[in-house]
């Protein structure tokens, strides 16, 4: 199966922002015109984004593009596009199930059940590695110090950031600055 993430219900936002970062990613993007479309784009798909907006250039609605979805193939990751600014550009925001479940407009227990089912993962576990994927650039790309970075990535304690960050990436996150440093020079 090819890297195709499929744009079921495309808003504005997710054609804008989401197609660059996946094709940046390298993804290549799928936006079908009518609802008639999904099943056979999903099938050949690694992946959905489904937008949560009220409006879209397609005329069904979230449920009824993920029943579709669902349908076609079953183990598809799903990814609501309203969660990304919230989890892949703000992952140190102090997020909690509950928060997240209020933004996608669900209950905490059918968004956390709905999330498990989609990405084979809680949504603080998938959290948590995204937080720990930020940290890894940060400690590329900065000086910052090691208190700066967890804090800036949502860890509350600079320990329990260091013992993810060692259990993530088999190093400390001093070990991981100098490894990636000596690689660039």
């Amino acid at each position: 199966m090819s890297r195709q993430v499929l744009l079921a219900r495309p808003h504005p936002f997710i054609v804008n922002e989401m197609k660059p970062w996946l094709e940046q990613g390298g993804y290549s993007v799928q936006r079908p015109d009518h609802v008639d479309d999904l099943a056979s784009h999903a099938r050949a798909c690694v992946g959905a984004v489904i937008s949560l907006a009220v409006s879209s250039s397609m005329a069904a609605s979230a449920a009824d593009v993920l029943k579709i979805v669902r349908q076609a193939n079953p183990s598809l990751p799903i990814l609501f596009a309203a969660l990304r600014p919230y989890l892949l550009e703000k992952p140190g925001a102090m997020h909690t199930v509950e928060s997240l479940a209020e933004l996608a407009g669900m209950s905490r227990s059918r968004f956390a059940h709905r999330f498990s089912a989609s990405f084979r993962t809680g949504p603080m576990e998938m959290l948590r590695g995204l937080r720990l994927q930020s940290a890894a650039r940060q400690l590329i790309e900065t000086d910052a110090g090691m208190a700066r970075v967890a804090e800036n990535c949502g860890f509350l304690s600079r320990s329990y950031f260091s013992m993810q960050f060692a259990a993530a990436f088999g190093m400390t996150p001093s070990e991981f600055r100098r490894s990636a440093r000596r690689k660039e020079n």
